[in-house]
């Protein structure tokens, strides 16, 4: 007999995974845009700035929505100015493009942006800058929709064209993303359980 082998329908078995489940819900309650930077381990910054670069954008954001799901926060940015955005800013959750992603669930990507009408500026304006195109992708933790990640070109009102994004970048973004989410979350699970 398999001394590893475990009944998985034993009373023994759904207790475990009652008790799991209970675990599992607490740590997703846990990521909230305040103590998501405490919980993102240094592998999983690496490969966020890994990835932003790879598709070529200038800085990339994690957004994640607050407890009474009313906006959309900047909970990690690779940029330069991070702590202006990174907790500060808050993004409607019935304004913008990171909003509507949320909402929807779909990846998205445009160039041009800042001629998009439904393009929030309250990241430019609060940072002087202006968001030349960008990508979105849904954020999850154990199924659910928790943010979006963003990665954006920056520029400036030159009239010179600038670097855009392009259908096979947002495929690959989009993959990427899924492979970090897996990654945090392994990160989050192996401390919730102390493994």
């Amino acid at each position: 007999m398999d001394t590893l082998a475990f009944d998985l329908d034993s009373p023994d078995a759904e207790q475990l995974r009652s008790a799991v489940r209970l675990r599992l819900s607490q740590a997703a309650a846990a990521i909230t845009p305040e103590a998501f930077a405490s919980l993102l381990p240094l592998h999983c910054k690496y490969f966020l700035r890994w990835l932003f670069g790879h598709v070529g954008a200038d800085e990339g954001t994690i957004w994640l929505a607050d407890v009474e799901a009313k906006n959309l926060v900047p909970a990690y940015n690779t940029g330069p100015r991070a702590e202006d955005l990174v907790g500060v800013l808050r993004q409607p959750m019935r304004e913008g493009l990171v909003a509507l992603v949320f909402a929807n669930g779909q990846s998205f990507v445009e160039n041009d942006v800042y001629k998009n009408v439904d393009h929030s500026k309250r990241v430019d304006h609060a940072l002087g800058q202006r968001t030349e195109a960008m990508m979105i992708v849904p954020f999850n933790f154990l199924g659910d929709i928790r943010g979006v990640i963003s990665c954006v070109v920056l520029g400036e009102a030159t009239g010179e064209k600038s670097r855009q994004f392009t259908a096979e970048q947002l495929e690959f973004f989009s993959f990427q993303s899924r492979v970090f989410e897996a990654l945090f979350q392994n990160s989050v699970i192996e401390r919730l359980f102390g493994l």
